[in-house]
């Protein structure tokens, strides 16, 4: 299973226009980190709440087919047992048997039915798992390299690894997304707006930036570190891991602007759609220990009526 490591640390919804401004902070670069890291830490939580789910789910599904295994052996044995014994009771026992056989057989397709439909819906529930935990993998993957990429530079330009504050606080994430339920999840990620400006100071070019009269954003800082450090923060790989929906680029077909939200957006009818078939899941164990209930109560019938028989034969 593939985990991307986080970084940990508060969340600043700081939302910065992607257009030109004549002004920029020195601690925007930092402002931009702190956004990366915190689209980081929701993808990797968002990841791991869906495996654990699917892991104590997997749990559960091994629980109901041990139970399976006894339900046909019972049954099973109790059809034996009838068709040996028939021909030596008197009609109306052996009818009375016939008839609680039936029913517990009808009960018993009830219950193959609920198990198959489970069955079903672990399958699709693995399938859909794996799916937003393979999407946001790599999406959690581009933005940690742009992280490492965006943070080295900024340090390097100010040359200092300790210039964006004490422990890196002004480059981290500050805020820990607690809850194991994807509804928590999901909640978090529609009200999430992080956006992140890869963009030029006034839309500077990149020679521009590295003739030393560059801005002060991310971008420039990224450049005025190292022409290959500016390649890998603006390279054409961003759009493609991350989907053209998601980002804005200049002329060049190079990222400027990241669109945080749509990236969780992307997720949000995923996960309704897991919760919903846990939620199926959660309850077929309910339905089938009334399965089991009933199918008791005619077994219960039936000793009763054996255990008649073999008295009156004694």
């Amino acid at each position: 299973m593939i985990k991307i490591s986080q970084v940990t640390v508060t969340v600043v919804f700081f939302v910065l226009p992607y257009a030109g401004r004549t002004q920029v902070s020195y601690r925007e670069p930092c402002f931009t980190l702190k956004r990366i890291d915190c689209v980081v830490k929701k993808l990797n939580w968002m990841i791991n709440v869906t495996e654990d789910l699917l892991l104590r789910t997997r749990v559960h599904a091994e629980e109901v087919y041990g139970k399976k295994y006894s339900l046909e052996e019972r049954f099973t044995t109790w059809k034996e047992l009838y068709v040996y014994v028939k021909n030596f009771v008197r009609k109306e026992k052996g009818d009375k048997m016939k008839e609680i056989l039936n029913e517990m057989e009808s009960v018993f397709e009830g219950e193959s039915y609920l198990r198959k439909k489970f069955n079903l819906n672990v399958s699709y529930l693995e399938e859909k798992v794996m799916d937003v935990v393979r999407t946001g993998t790599r999406y959690a993957a581009t933005m940690v390299e742009m992280y490492r990429v965006g943070l080295e530079a900024v340090c390097i330009v100010n040359k200092s690894h300790g210039y964006c504050g004490d422990n890196g606080a002004y480059v981290k994430c500050g805020t820990t997304f607690v809850g194991k339920d994807i509804s928590d999840v999901v909640r978090v990620l529609e009200n999430s707006s992080e956006h992140i400006d890869l963009s030029f100071q006034n839309r500077k070019t990149q020679k521009v930036a590295q003739s030393g009269h560059g801005g002060s954003k991310l971008a420039d800082k990224v450049n005025a570190a190292s022409t290959s450090y500016g390649h890998i923060i603006k390279h054409r790989g961003i759009r493609s891991n991350l989907g053209k929906s998601k980002v804005i680029t200049n002329g060049n077909g190079l990222v400027e602007f990241v669109h945080s939200p749509r990236i969780f957006k992307s997720f949000i009818t995923p996960l309704r759609e897991i919760n919903d078939i846990i939620s199926e899941i959660e309850a077929t164990p309910s339905k089938l220990l009334e399965q089991t209930s009933r199918i008791d109560a005619l077994e219960k019938e039936l000793q009763s009526i054996f255990s008649s028989i073999t008295i009156s034969t004694a």
